[in-house]
């Protein structure tokens, strides 16, 4: 006997996905294009000031010491970050 397992999506989830899919994007934001390209909001968008990633800090201040004098062919280099031992104790 075969049995048809419950489908993932709904039809109204079905159709909420198509819809989102279907709004037409600003290709410069990546925001809803109604919303980012309205004149009327021209003067309505606000930027909160920015945090900083402390991991992408550390990776960027390592790439900076390499460089092709010191490490031949340094775009090959394939880059990480972990979190020091202590710091998962101390969080």
């Amino acid at each position: 006997m075969t049995t048809m397992d419950e489908p993932e999506w709904d039809q109204e989830t079905r159709d909420l996905a198509l819809a989102h899919a279907q709004v037409d994007l600003c290709p410069s934001c990546g925001g809803p294009a109604y919303l980012c390209q309205d004149p009327e909001l021209q003067d309505s968008w606000r930027v909160p000031a920015p945090t900083r990633c402390h991991r992408s800090t550390a990776l960027l201040q390592a790439q900076l010491k390499v460089t092709e004098k010191t490490n031949p062919q340094v775009g090959a280099l394939l880059w990480s970050t972990v979190l020091a031992d202590d710091a998962v104790r101390r969080g």
